[in-house]
């Protein structure tokens, strides 16, 4: 009789257990065989066609191939929102320093690399109304920023700076 039943494997194991458990204790291997052997469906082992692989491989390509489109048009999609997030936070931080800045000295400029970050600000002032000579004068400022190296610009923004400009007379 077999006391300890752990080193029997598959089949051979769940028909040890069923016969203890139903109470005719098993007392010889070739018992498990023979229960085994009639497990077996018309002699066959049971498992999956050549076919049926076939079948699951083709639909599983079917599911996986526009999940996999989808998900490299979600991780570009991420990208661009990151540039442009990191763009938009650049433009606002230079035109806070813009507006600290005295009027004279709001002047045309480039920076490449801005503060550390892979992008390039290029901030472009003109007259809208008026001189650098004359009392009253309004200048416009726009901020535009590309990616480093890129001719592109992701983000932009546009403001106006007045000097002696009396509003409603």
């Amino acid at each position: 009789m077999f006391k300890d039943h752990f080193h029997l494997r598959g089949v051979a194991r769940v028909i040890l257990k069923r016969h203890l458990v139903g109470g005719a204790p098993v007392t010889h291997f070739s018992e498990i065989n023979a229960h085994a052997s009639q497990s077996l469906v018309k002699g066959r082992i049971r498992g999956f066609t050549l076919i049926e692989l076939i079948m699951t491989i083709v639909v599983v390509s079917i599911v996986a191939i526009p999940l996999s489109l989808f998900l490299g048009q979600h991780v570009t999609s991420v990208v661009q929102s990151e540039d442009y997030t990191m763009a938009a936070d650049l433009a606002r931080r230079e035109m806070e320093r813009v507006k600290n800045m005295a009027y004279a000295n709001v002047v045309s400029a480039s920076f490449l690399n801005y503060q550390g970050y892979n992008y390039d600000i290029t901030m472009t002032v003109s007259f809208a109304q008026g001189t650098a000579l004359t009392p009253e004068s309004l200048k416009l400022v726009r901020v535009d920023v590309r990616k480093s190296g890129s001719a592109t610009v992701i983000f932009s923004l546009v403001t106006y700076l007045a000097r002696n400009v009396i509003y409603g007379v």
